[in-house]
Order: C-alpha cells, then sequence, then structure tokens
C-alpha cells in the first residue's frame, strides 16, 4: 500500500543521499486504540512517521510521512533543479521549450515567431546569468539576473499530489515594456512589408476602416503601383508621449507614403495593437472642373454627368445672335463639377451624332472639352478665300480696299455685312498704299456647328510703311470666322477679334 506520495519518496530519497542512515533510531511516540505510531529519526533528526494497525495476527501502516525538514529540503532542491533548467533554456536559446513557459504579456501579437526574434535580441550570455532566490507569498521563486540587473523572475509551485512543478516565469517590467513595445514594431513593419510589395488587397481594407472610401480597389492598386521607389519604403516611429500610441511614417527619401497609429486596446484579459489611424497623402482626392459645349454628353470613368453635376452654362460674350439661335447647343459652354476619390483616368465627350470631343487639361483638377476639328475637310478648300479676305478686310482696315470688294466675302443679311457696310476707318494715318505686305497667313481650328455652319481661326501679319519718317509697323490680326453656306458657297456672316498680335 502506497502511503507516501511520489514526491515525498523522492524528498525521502534525497534525504537519505545526502546524509546516510547512520544514527538511526526507531521511536514510538503514540499508542492509541491498539494503533502504535513511531517516529524514526537520524543524526537526532526526525525524518519520517508512520503508524502501524493490527490486521489479524499481521501489522500493517496505515498512515506515513515524512518530517518538515525532509519537504523543505527537498522543496529548495527541486526548485533550484527546476531553476537552472530554466536558466538552461534561457541562455541556450531554446525558444521552444521556453515559449510555452513565458508568463503571457497579454497581447495577442505574442506568438512563438516573435517572441522568438524579440529572445534572439535581448537573451544574456551564459557566463553572465546568475540566480537569486526570493519568494513570493507561499511560493518558492528565483530571481534571474543578468549583469546583476534583472533579466526576469520564476516561481515553482506544489501540485494535489504534493509534487512540485514550474509555476510560471515572468520578464522584467523593462523587459516586457520593451517586448510590447517590440510588438507594436513587428506589426508596423508587417504593414511596411505590404507597401513594398505593392499588397493592395490587405492595405485597401484598412483604408476604408479609416475613412477612405469604399468600391475602388482596382484605382487604388493603380496609385499603389505608380509611387517611384516604393520598394526602397522605410518605416519610421514618430516620437510621442503616451506609451499607449505609437505613431510611424511610412516613406521613400521624398514622398511621404503613409502615416499611422497604433493604440493598445484591451479584450476581455488580452491586449492588442489596433491601428488607430491610417492615411495615405499620396492618395489626394479629385476636386475639379469639366467643361464642354452642351452637344456633348460628357463622362467621367463611364459615369455620365448630369444637370446635378452642373454648375455654370454660359455663351461667350459678342456671339452672334444667328448662333445663339440656330445651334445654340454648339456655343453654350457647361461647366461640370467633379468629385472623386482618385484623378480621372477616363474622361469623354460625345455628340449625339457621335463626334468626339477634344480634350484639353488646362490645370491639374480642370479639363475642357472643344468641338472636333476638323481642318482636313475645309482647311485645303477655304485656304485661297480666307486668304483673299484676310489680305482685303486687312486693306479696307487701311482705307485702301473699296466697299463693294470687301463685300464680295460676307454674306449680305449678317453681323458681318453691317460691320463691314457701317464701318468707319478714316482714323487710318497716311501710309504707302503699294508697300503694305501680308505674311506668315494660317486658318486652324475649323470646326463644324452644323451642316450649313463652320467656324475657324484666321491669322496673319500685316506691315504698314507710314508716310512719316517712313516708319514701319507690323501688326498681327487674328480673328474667329464664322461661315454658313446657304446657297452652294461659303461666306463669312460674323466673325470677332481673337487678340491683337
Amino acid at each position: 500500500m502506497n502511503i507516501l506520495s511520489e514526491s515525498d519518496y523522492e524528498a525521502l530519497e534525497l534525504h537519505i543521499t545526502e546524509n546516510g542512515l547512520s544514527y538511526v533510531e526507531a521511536k514510538e511516540i503514540n499508542r492509541e486504540k491498539g494503533n502504535y505510531t513511531y517516529r524514526i529519526t537520524a543524526q537526532g533528526a526526525a525524518i519520517y512517521e508512520f503508524t502501524l494497525a493490527p490486521d489479524g495476527d499481521q501489522w500493517e501502516i496505515v498512515s506515513a510521512s515524512i518530517s518538515d525538514l525532509v519537504k523543505n529540503r527537498h522543496k529548495e532542491a527541486f526548485s533550484l533543479k527546476l531553476a537552472e533548467s530554466i536558466k538552461e533554456l534561457i541562455v541556450s536559446y531554446s525558444y521552444e521549450e521556453l515559449y510555452p513557459l513565458l508568463a503571457s504579456t497579454g497581447y495577442t501579437e505574442d506568438t512563438i515567431e516573435t517572441f522568438t526574434a524579440f529572445m534572439r535580441q535581448n537573451t544574456p550570455y551564459k557566463n553572465t546569468v546568475s540566480l537569486i532566490r526570493n519568494d513570493e507569498n507561499d511560493r518558492l521563486g528565483y530571481d534571474i539576473l543578468f549583469k546583476n540587473s534583472l533579466f526576469g523572475h520564476m516561481g515553482v509551485s506544489v501540485n494535489s499530489d504534493k509534487s512540485w512543478y514550474f509555476n510560471a516565469f515572468s520578464m522584467n517590467s523593462a523587459l516586457v515594456d520593451s517586448y510590447i513595445a517590440y510588438l507594436a514594431d513587428e506589426k508596423a513593419n508587417g504593414i511596411l512589408s505590404m507597401v513594398k510589395s505593392l499588397d493592395s488587397e490587405s492595405l485597401y481594407p484598412i483604408l476604408v476602416l479609416n475613412g477612405y472610401p469604399d468600391g475602388y480597389p482596382e484605382r487604388f492598386a493603380l496609385l499603389l503601383n505608380s509611387i517611384d521607389s516604393i520598394e526602397n519604403a522605410t518605416c519610421s516611429r514618430i516620437e510621442n508621449s503616451d506609451p499607449a500610441v505609437r505613431n510611424y511614417l511610412i516613406s521613400t527619401h521624398d514622398k511621404r507614403i503613409v502615416s499611422f497609429s497604433l493604440s493598445s486596446v484591451q479584450s476581455n484579459k488580452s491586449k492588442s495593437w489596433e491601428i488607430s489611424s491610417f492615411e495615405m497623402p499620396v492618395w489626394v482626392p479629385f476636386e475639379g472642373t469639366i467643361t464642354a459645349p452642351a452637344c456633348f454628353t460628357v463622362t467621367v470613368d463611364g459615369k455620365t454627368l448630369s444637370a446635378a453635376d452642373e454648375v455654370a452654362r454660359t455663351v461667350p460674350q459678342n456671339l452672334d445672335k444667328y448662333l445663339i439661335a440656330n445651334v445654340p447647343d454648339m456655343v453654350t459652354v457647361v461647366t461640370y463639377s467633379v468629385s472623386s476619390p482618385f484623378t480621372p483616368l477616363e474622361i469623354n465627350a460625345v455628340s449625339e451624332d457621335g463626334r468626339q470631343g477634344t480634350l484639353t487639361k488646362t490645370s491639374d483638377s480642370n479639363y475642357q472639352f472643344s468641338l472636333p476639328r476638323c481642318d482636313e475637310q475645309y482647311a485645303d478648300e477655304l485656304h485661297d478665300f480666307l486668304v483673299d479676305f484676310a489680305e482685303t478686310f486687312g486693306l479696307f482696315t487701311l482705307n485702301d480696299a473699296p466697299y463693294n470688294i470687301m463685300l464680295n466675302f460676307v454674306d449680305r443679311n449678317s453681323s458681318a455685312y453691317d460691320y463691314v457696310y457701317k464701318g468707319d476707318y478714316y482714323w487710318t494715318k497716311d501710309h504707302y498704299e503699294d508697300k503694305t505686305s501680308f505674311a506668315n497667313f494660317r486658318a486652324e481650328n475649323f470646326v463644324s456647328l452644323s451642316d450649313q455652319i463652320i467656324a475657324c481661326d484666321v491669322k496673319y501679319e500685316m506691315t504698314v510703311v507710314y508716310h512719316r519718317g517712313d516708319t514701319v509697323e507690323t501688326y498681327y490680326p487674328a480673328y474667329r470666322v464664322y461661315l454658313r453656306n446657304t446657297t452652294g458657297k461659303w461666306m463669312i456672316f460674323s466673325f470677332n477679334t481673337l487678340s491683337d498680335g
């Protein structure tokens, strides 16, 4: 019959091994109801007590115990043995065995991989480690010292069967703080890895959770891929006074890519480092305008702009009434306001008859459509007519061409006719009529406003020699000319000055 526990046997065996059994005595110390209790001493110290009870003609041991002296000696020897074994795990880098024994820091990021990496940086050398007994309450314990500074503490406890076991290992508070900070830095490095590897699938949900608009994962992937030298990005910590919040910046040598914060969050008995803010300075939402003739349907990345997006409708000043009455959608300019999480990739303007507008980017946030040019269709056909008009009108403004010749170019029922017929050009100074010359004629930017109406820009140089001092002056007339064809022949019905040079 096993009366003593395994631990008691180990304790007794340890005592006998270390002290032998010389001067052993067995002495009766109690007799009660036929039972006899004896105490065994060695070198005068009690080590074992047991009680015998009659069983027929036999005696049976019904209880036994070892003395506190033996127990304490065994406890100290066993606890020291355990402490030495844990010390050996630390200095021999046996992380897989040590990790389950580590008193949890309470952080969910606390894994064997992060623990191993941290301990590789902080594990002391074997010959610099020592143990000092330091019990806590009723639990045996040892401090682990590294160069006389506290590295950690371990405890030893007893099971219900009185066997001793290693209870816990905890790092000192400074090392724990360092470990917790390390876990945050590891999470930050994980985000850096996402950025450098262009892992948009992992990064985009983080952005959405931090206030960025959802529904644009493809555009975000394009943005990430467009950042120069992103593979060389680095992550740096921005110092702050709150230990529960750690701020980081991911950047290249000349660009801030991501700034974010990690905050310590308590959940039940564990903590974790959670992303509390996340910003991408390189992601700048688009706010701009698009202007286009009213005849166009404008789309931005496939979305059709509507009246709700309009901010203005304008008609150029001094525009001929004939144009306003007959082609209002061609000459009315609509301005749309556009707001988007990203700069538009594709902007289109298409008229009802399928013509594509000509797009010009006037600034980083403003775009302008104009009617499609048709120079190839009309430039050659009207070249000579427009040259003659330009030179005749130049001479006409010098009072060197008569009305009847000038009227050969203009429609009789038009503002151009009234302008020529009613014009007064006697302001012109005396000059040599035979020395006026023309050069560098250009007719360009032809557009079709309807089957019967076209417009173009006419530009040229006109040099005049004045009598007084033989002064030579060169002028640079430029006009927006409108022509219509009602009788099988193109005639000018309106023209406006574009500039003086």
